[in-house]
């Protein structure tokens, strides 16, 4: 897979040569000379007026006292939690999950008893 690289046809070089020629040809305008004094903005009127500033109407606010969300003493609810009901879904749940939690419950306490065992030599 050899490539040998073609020069690519005088369009970009001929397009340059014409962009330059009319550019040479159009009018010059003479460049406007800069001035050695920087320009300022003219100066502003003097205000005609004294502002006055608007009296409050009404006492200015005081804070509410600070709230404790870490406060261990529960504040009433506007309504008391609904009670949970019992489904038949439910009971059905805890007969089916309660065998497994006793397993869970017997094998941690297994573990715990050989790491004991082993701890004291036994």
């Amino acid at each position: 897979m050899s490539r040998t690289t073609k020069p690519v046809s005088g369009f970009y070089s001929d397009e340059a040569v014409r962009i330059v020629s009319d550019a040479a040809r159009a009018p010059q305008q003479a460049a406007k000379p800069a001035s050695a004094e920087p320009v300022a903005p003219p100066p502003r009127p003097p205000i005609a007026f004294d502002v006055l500033l608007d009296e409050p109407k009404r006492p200015p606010l005081t804070p509410e006292p600070a709230i404790n969300q870490n406060d261990a003493v529960p504040r009433p609810q506007a309504y008391p939690p609904e009670p949970r009901r019992v489904s038949m879904g439910r009971v059905v749940a805890w007969v089916l999950l309660a065998p497994w939690y006793a397993a869970m419950l017997v094998g941690a306490l297994g573990i715990d008893a050989m790491f004991v065992k082993d701890l004291l030599g036994l």
